[in-house]
């Protein structure tokens, strides 16, 4: 491994060190979350690429599929419609 510096052993070793105190970084991050602006970061960029494409910026629809929900991990199947009934007569 020739010409490659040696690994570092911390994570501390591996963050930039032009970022501010972790104190302070999450100061902003709980403030932020608490008013909503990270909300508005993370869905700033789909409300603009959506009205780029003419669309409205928030859908007014969502579309799932049930075999989705059937199948979603950690989903109680007394919430996916799948009652007794219908599993019987499928069988």
């Amino acid at each position: 491994m020739a010409g490659r510096g040696r690994r570092a052993d911390t994570l501390a070793e591996t963050a930039a060190h032009d970022l501010p105190p972790r104190s302070a970084v999450y100061y902003y991050f709980a403030e932020w979350r608490d008013d909503g602006t990270d909300q508005t970061i993370h869905d700033l960029p789909r409300w603009q690429a959506r009205e780029k494409r003419g669309r409205s910026a928030d859908p007014g629809l969502v579309v799932l599929d049930t075999q989705s929900v059937h199948a979603a991990a950690g989903v109680p199947s007394v919430t996916t419609g799948r009652g007794r009934g219908q599993e019987s007569a499928r069988a």
